[in-house]
């Protein structure tokens, strides 16, 4: 009598645990991806808060340049808001 107890108690927290972990995991959560940086975009970024979106670059004057110096004009971007997507579901 006594381990059919522990049991149902153990049966029900395993599914409780897991019903909790489905139920948090329907929250949508999102991530920012910088935007595509397109070779015949010749506007600038709007603002300087753009920089972050330079990856593995540098911000100056609007554009996003190589430090190293390997490409000779600066890579421009045709605006700075990141596109928001939702991550891929497991």
């Amino acid at each position: 009598m006594g381990f059919s107890k522990l049991m149902v108690t153990f049966t029900l927290l395993v599914v409780m645990s897991i019903a909790f972990d489905l139920l948090s995991g329907i929250r949508i959560n999102a991530k920012t991806v910088p935007p595509t940086c397109y070779e015949e975009c010749k506007a600038t970024f709007h603002n300087p808060e753009c920089n972050k979106f330079c990856i593995g670059l540098a911000y100056k004057n609007g554009s996003c340049i190589d430090p190293e110096g390997l490409y000779l004009s600066p890579f421009r971007r045709c605006c700075c808001n990141p596109i928001i997507l939702a991550p891929p579901s497991l």
